[in-house]
């Protein structure tokens, strides 16, 4: 069986003139050296460091403002006296202390609207997931 002739055009062979032709090239020009210059163009650099500080900002906004403590053990030490805890309470014991559901940014965050806000005690279920104040 003969091979089809569009296999080989005349422009994948090199030609006798092309080969004649070729200049001769250095061992150490033919190595693969990677250019780093492009990684420093501002069109490259600009939103790289845009979207890394956009990310960062976020996730440190949600640590610090709007992630949910869950109980009195998680509220952290620099937090007391500095700032102050929004949410639902609960349940009020005999007058000296209460259970707080804590809804971290409010309404403007969809607690209430968005998000359900847990409102009766199902078999000591929201016990563990309210911050208890004595």
């Amino acid at each position: 069986m003969q091979w089809p002739t569009w296999l080989f055009s005349s422009s994948s062979k090199p030609s006798e003139d092309d080969r004649d032709n070729r200049k001769p090239i250095s061992w150490s020009d033919s190595l693969n050296k990677t250019d780093w210059t492009h990684y420093t163009d501002p069109r490259n650099l600009v939103p790289v460091v845009l979207l890394t500080s956009g990310v960062l900002l976020t996730v440190h906004l949600h640590r610090t403002y709007l992630r949910r403590i869950p109980g009195a053990t998680d509220v952290r030490s620099s937090t007391f006296r500095k700032r102050s805890l929004f949410g639902y309470v609960t349940r009020v014991g005999d007058g000296d202390g209460f259970r707080l559901y804590h809804t971290p940014g409010g309404r403007l965050t969809g607690w209430g609207w968005l998000r359900k806000v847990p409102s009766t005690e199902k078999k000591g279920v929201l016990k563990d997931k309210t911050v208890s104040a004595l």
